[in-house]
């Protein structure tokens, strides 16, 4: 189960609860993700994973082509910030392998 409690207990990034998404995507269209949570380094991106995959909780993660329906996402949408950003194809493809 996941609970805004344990999230906070280790990632300090900024977290908001319901908010569209259509800011984070380049179409600016897109409907609210349960929970939207900033990360900004490869650091903070694996634990988010880590603890989503363990509880089982359906997460995605925003980067500005990704396509977003009005309805919205239901489970956490993870936006990369700053130095996250830079992550490279390859280190994606072997963290969720």
């Amino acid at each position: 189960m996941v609970s805004l409690t344990d999230i906070q207990s280790f990632f300090h990034g900024r977290i908001a609860l319901s908010e569209p998404l259509a800011k984070y995507v380049s179409l600016e269209v897109g409907g609210p993700a349960d929970y939207v949570l900033e990360a900004s380094s490869q650091e903070e991106l694996e634990e988010l994973v880590k603890y989503f995959r363990k509880n089982e909780f359906p997460f995605h993660i925003v980067q500005p082509n990704t396509l977003v329906g009005e309805k919205g996402f239901r489970g956490a949408a993870i936006i990369l910030r700053n130095n996250a950003q830079q992550i490279s194809m390859k280190r994606c493809a072997t963290m969720f392998a």
